[in-house]
This record gives C-alpha cells, sequence and structure tokens, in this order.
C-alpha cells in the first residue's frame, strides 16, 4: 500500500513502498521529506524521483497560472494534483468515496505521465482546492470563458444543444477549425440533449429543465468542512485544421444555469457560487423569451402552443437587472460604472417572430476573407438595429436593462429549432419531431460574442 508523507511546508502525499525508509524531495518546497519505514510490495517506478509535475519532462510554455473552471481558484500549473487510476484508491476526501483520489504527483512515467501508487498512468488532472477536473491545455493557453443565461423556461438548453451542433458543421466549413470535446465527461449532458436532438430516431423528444440541485449539471464538493456547489462547465477546443495552420488553438469554456438561480430575492451563497463564472466570463449571452414577454405576444400571430401558455410568463428584465446588480457587487463596480464585457441578447425562437422585422435574415452572414470565410460584420450589424428596434418598440425595458448596465451591446435572432413544438397526446407535453429540427442562426450569438471577446 502506498505510505503517506507529510512535509513541514503543508505538503502531503503517498509514495510507493519501494520509498521506505529513505527521503525524498518534496513536490511543493524542494525540502527532503523522509518516508516511514515500510516492506516493500510494489514494483519500482518506470522512472525513480520525485520532482514537481512533469518539470523535467515540459516541451511546451506554460502558463504563469491557471484558474479553474469550477471554483475559480487560481494556482501555478505546478500544483495540479494528479487523479488517480487504481480501483484501490477511490476515496477522496472533497468528493466523496465514489471518487478516484486526489493527489500531489511524486512518481512519472518517461514521457512525465503521473503514476498512482499502483504505477497507473494518471492523464487526469484537477484542482488543489475543490478536486474538479482541469484540462490538460489550461497549462498552456488561457480559456475564453462564455455565459448562457436567462429566465426559467426560456430555452437554453435547447439552444446550447443547437449551437454546439451547428458550430461542429459550420467551423470547419467556413472558419478552418474543428470544434470538438475538450473533456468528453464534463460534456456528457450537453452531449446528450445533441443527440436527443439531432441524432435520435424518436419522432417526439424534449429536454428536460436544468435544475438547481443536483442532476448532471451541477457538482457538489466538501472544503474545509464545507458544501459549495458549482456549475459543470462544457469545455470544448477550437483546434486549427491542417490546411489552416496559421490559427491558433482556443479552448472554450460554456456554462449554463437554471433561470432561478437568478431569481431576484433568492440570492444565497450556493446560488452566488453558481453564478460567479458570469464575472469571469469574456462575454454573456442573454436569452430572451418572446413568448414570455406579455408586450411582445401580442405582436405575434402564430398557432404556437407556446403562445398558449399564460403560466410561464416573465418580466425577464428584472433577471437581467438582477444578473448585472450581482455582477457590479461581486466586481465592485461604481455607481453608473458599466461592464465592460460584450453582452450579447439573444431574442430566440425567431422562427415565429422573424416576420417583424424589416428584411429576412440570411442563411449564416458570413463573406469571402483572407484565406476563407469570416462574420459579415455589416449584415450582423443591421440585423443587430432591427432587432433591437423591434424590442424597444414592444419591451424597452429589455434594452434599458442591457444598456445600463453592458457598454457594448448586440442583438440577436435565433431558433435552436427552427420550428414549433407539438404536444405529445399521452402526456400534453411540448417537444419536437427530430426530423423537423432545422436551426436558425443558432451558433452566430456565440460567434459575434468569441470574435468581441477577442477583440475584434
Amino acid at each position: 500500500m502506498p505510505i503517506p508523507i507529510s512535509c513541514p511546508c503543508g505538503m502531503t502525499a503517498k509514495v510507493k513502498e519501494s520509498y521506505a525508509g529513505k527521503r525524498v524531495k518534496c513536490p511543493q518546497c524542494g525540502g527532503g521529506v523522509a518516508v516511514p519505514d515500510a516492506a516493500p510490495s510494489l514494483p519500482e517506478p518506470v522512472l525513480e524521483r520525485v520532482d514537481n509535475l512533469f518539470n523535467g519532462c515540459r516541451t511546451t510554455v506554460w502558463l504563469d497560472q491557471i484558474q479553474c473552471p469550477h471554483c475559480w481558484e487560481k494556482f501555478p500549473p505546478t500544483d495540479l494534483l494528479a487523479v488517480a487510476e487504481a480501483e484501490e484508491l477511490r476515496g477522496d476526501p472533497v468528493l466523496g468515496d465514489d471518487e478516484f483520489l486526489r493527489f500531489p504527483p511524486v512518481h512519472f512515467s518517461l514521457d512525465g505521465i503521473p503514476l498512482d501508487g499502483h504505477g497507473n498512468r494518471c492523464r487526469q488532472l484537477a484542482c488543489p482546492r475543490c478536486h474538479l477536473p482541469v484540462p490538460r491545455a489550461f497549462m498552456t493557453t488561457a480559456p475564453t470563458i462564455i455565459s448562457l443565461v436567462g429566465a426559467a423556461g426560456s430555452g437554453k438548453s435547447y439552444l446550447l444543444a443547437a449551437m454546439t451542433h451547428s458550430l461542429r458543421r459550420s467551423l470547419p466549413r467556413y472558419f478552418g477549425r474543428g470544434f470538438n470535446d475538450a473533456d468528453t465527461v464534463s460534456n456528457l449532458a450537453l452531449g446528450e440533449y445533441e443527440r436527443r436532438l439531432f441524432r435520435s430516431a424518436d419522432n417526439f423528444v424534449l429536454l428536460d429543465k436544468t435544475q438547481q440541485v443536483g442532476g448532471d449539471l451541477y457538482r457538489e464538493v466538501i472544503i474545509d468542512e464545507m458544501p459549495y456547489r458549482y456549475p459543470r462547465p462544457f469545455l470544448f477546443a477550437l483546434a486549427p485544421m491542417a490546411a489552416n495552420t496559421a490559427l491558433k488553438p482556443q479552448t472554450l469554456i460554456l456554462y449554463d444555469n437554471a433561470g432561478e438561480s437568478f431569481q431576484p430575492g433568492e440570492a444565497k451563497r450556493e446560488d452566488e457560487t453558481v453564478t460567479t463564472h458570469t464575472v469571469n466570463s469574456a462575454a454573456m449571452l442573454f436569452l430572451f423569451d418572446p413568448t414570455q414577454d406579455v408586450d411582445l405576444r401580442r405582436r405575434l400571430n402564430s398557432n404556437d402552443p407556446q403562445l398558449q401558455n399564460t403560466k410561464n410568463v416573465y418580466h425577464q428584465a428584472l433577471i437581467l437587472n438582477e444578473i448585472a446588480l450581482r455582477m457590479k457587487n461581486l466586481l465592485g463596480l461604481k455607481a453608473g460604472q458599466r461592464h465592460r464585457q460584450p453582452l450579447v441578447v439573444v431574442v430566440a425562437k425567431c422562427d415565429i417572430w422573424q416576420n417583424l422585422l424589416p428584411a429576412a435574415l440570411t442563411a449564416l452572414p458570413v463573406k469571402t476573407g483572407g484565406d476563407g470565410y469570416e462574420l459579415d460584420a455589416a449584415e450582423l450589424e443591421r440585423v443587430s438595429a432591427a432587432t433591437r428596434n423591434l424590442l424597444n418598440e414592444s419591451c424597452p425595458d429589455v434594452v434599458a436593462a442591457a444598456e445600463s448596465a453592458w457598454a457594448t451591446v448586440k442583438y440577436v435572432p435565433a431558433s435552436a429549432t427552427g420550428c414549433s413544438p407539438q404536444r405529445d397526446a399521452a402526456t400534453g407535453a411540448l417537444g419536437f419531431n427530430p426530423q423537423n429540427i432545422k436551426p436558425i442562426w443558432a451558433e452566430i450569438p456565440l460567434l459575434w460574442a468569441i470574435k468581441m471577446a477577442n477583440g475584434k
């Protein structure tokens, strides 16, 4: 069994029994640590040394600091923990008995991969505070963080699924990039959304409402005997394709929350931990649902069954105001000071209201430029201005809430499905036939947000 060691600097770890009675180098402070006597029973490590994480095997330049995508702790890459692979090493003091142990790596393979106490190669890394996974790419590339927020029932899960599904097709075709999962485990829930909407053989599908507690979109941990709840990030790699090596790789993080987390008067400590991503994001998407707005509903001439539901009607400007106030408090902004991050107001379900715009939407607002395609800035600005005018006529409080709190605001129509839902005869639930789903501009809000976040 591994032998626990501890150093006066506070570092604790476990080493193989083959180091019994020897002195090893502390991976944190570099000092010597005595290993207690024990009978060796495990094979010698492939590389017999104790060192900082991957030192001597580094092939790229690391960032000075990493920021955890869960708890937002900042730390140097050498503080990353390894995630054990051996079944005998299940049980972690922060994540619980079902999770594999997280530990400061002290043994490595010849190619610099941490080894656990049973000699297994440990390819997963974790945050030293919350012990949740941190992608290896974070060691070399700072991610672009985008937050998606909106009222309960506005369709955020549908939009996320349509957005990522569309990006997997449009990015390689037009922009010379692949859009791939950077962490398949973190993306499991979103991947299931995509499968059900776009790769299902069923005739009727619907997505479950995002829950505030539990489920696949949140992780609960115990830190210093205190419970914390964090949203599960969706992690993607925007990788240049072989034919376009001039582009740099980019890591993208998307966050989703239950709409109830932003209800005014509902702010609690646990709600703040699940919404802190908003102040760390490079851009924000606010999903506005016209079918939930009383004034705009009166202008919609449609048989869409969502317009027959009078229960899911929210004052969505209050949600946006609440988000702005929480961010201002967390950032310490002064009165009248606006957020610098760009805000994209995504006006959802445009398949039932785009006839209110003065001109039809183009198939995809891209144009030739450079070695391939780029977003058509002029077309985007034209559509943004027309969409803003429509909102300002029917629900000016939403426009006021956005533009009084954010310095840069754009308005983008989109539809996750491109069609109206149908009602299930047996249950009365609203869902979709996957064969009818054809998203409209679903990826454009995110593409424009990334472009603005990169200062372009």
